[in-house]
C-alpha cells in the first residue's frame, strides 16, 4: 500500500508540473512626468518551472498613455526614442522578464540609456508579509493578500494557491502562490490579472539571452552611472570655449526602481 502511495504521489507531481498557466495583465505606470505614463497588455506564461513576461503590443510607443502625439525620433530592436511635445522626450523598451525557478534565477531586459542591458538576479529577493482578514476574489479565484517593501516601494499583492504554487508579474514572485494583482501604494505601478487560461499541456519556453552578457544589478547601476558622466563629459569638452559654466543634474526618481543612484551633479 505504501508503494502504491508513493508512486500516485510522483505521478501527480510530475502531472502538476506539465501543465502551463498564462495569465494577461493590465500593467500601468504613472510616471512622474504624466505625458510618459504607459499602460498596456503582458502576457505571462508558466510551465515546467519557467516562466516569461513580456507586453502583448511590441511597439513601446503604441503603450503611451499620448501614444497619438508620440513622434519617433529613431527605433532599432526593442527600442524607439519618441517625442511627446517641446521638452518631453524619451526612450522606450520592449521589456521582458525571463525566470527559472529551478536555477532560482531572473533575467530581465533593462534600459541603459539609448542601449540594453540584460540583468541577472535572484527570484527569492523579496520580504513578503502576509496580511490576515483581507482575502479576496479576482477572476474567480480565492486570494489572499500580502505587502512588502521593494527598492523604495511599498506594494500590495494578492495570490492565490489555486492555480500554481509559485509564479508572479514582472520581477514578484516568492509568495506561496500564484500573484494575480500587484499595486504600489503610491499609485506609480500596478499590474493586474484580467485573463487566466490553463491547459494540461506543457509549454516550451526558452531563454531568449542565452548568447547576451549578463549584467548583476549593481554591474548595472555602475554601468548606468559611467554612461551618464560620460556624456556629461563629452557635452563639457563641445562646450569647453564658452566662458559660461554651469552644472548638470539628474534626479533618479521617475523609474519603478530604485537603483541607489540619487542624483548625478557635474560641474562645467
Amino acid at each position: 500500500m505504501k508503494i502504491k502511495v508513493v508512486i500516485i504521489i510522483i505521478f501527480l507531481s510530475v502531472f502538476g508540473y506539465s501543465q502551463t498557466t498564462k495569465a494577461i495583465y493590465d500593467v500601468r505606470i504613472n510616471r512622474l512626468n504624466y505625458d510618459l505614463s504607459i499602460q498596456g497588455d503582458y502576457e505571462l506564461i508558466l510551465s515546467n518551472n519557467l516562466s516569461i513576461f513580456q507586453p502583448i503590443e511590441r511597439k513601446p510607443e503604441l503603450r503611451l498613455i499620448h501614444y497619438d502625439k508620440a513622434k519617433i525620433l529613431w527605433e532599432k530592436e526593442n527600442l524607439v526614442n519618441v517625442n511627446i511635445k517641446a521638452g518631453v522626450s524619451s526612450v522606450l523598451l520592449n521589456d521582458l522578464q525571463y525566470k527559472n525557478y529551478k536555477e532560482d534565477t531572473i533575467l530581465s531586459r533593462e534600459l541603459l540609456l539609448s542601449n540594453i542591458a540584460i540583468v541577472g538576479e535572484k527570484l527569492n529577493k523579496f520580504k513578503w508579509e502576509l496580511a490576515q482578514g483581507n482575502d479576496t476574489i479576482i477572476l474567480g479565484f480565492n486570494c489572499q493578500k500580502a505587502y512588502t517593501n521593494y527598492r523604495g516601494r511599498t506594494y500590495n499583492a494578492y495570490f492565490t494557491t489555486e492555480l500554481n504554487t509559485l509564479g508572479g508579474p514582472w520581477k514578484f514572485d516568492g509568495l506561496p502562490g500564484f500573484i494575480l494583482s500587484v499595486s504600489s501604494t503610491d499609485q506609480y505601478f500596478s499590474l493586474n490579472a484580467i485573463k487566466i487560461e490553463t491547459k494540461k499541456e506543457s509549454t516550451k519556453i526558452q531563454n531568449p539571452f542565452t548568447s547576451e552578457r549578463v549584467f548583476s544589478f549593481d554591474e548595472y547601476v555602475s554601468e548606468m552611472k559611467a554612461r551618464y558622466e560620460k556624456q556629461f563629459k563629452a557635452f563639457h569638452s563641445l562646450n569647453k570655449e564658452s566662458d559660461e559654466g554651469g552644472t548638470f543634474r539628474l534626479e533618479f526618481s521617475d523609474f519603478i526602481e530604485d537603483l541607489g543612484i540619487g542624483v548625478l551633479e557635474f560641474n562645467y
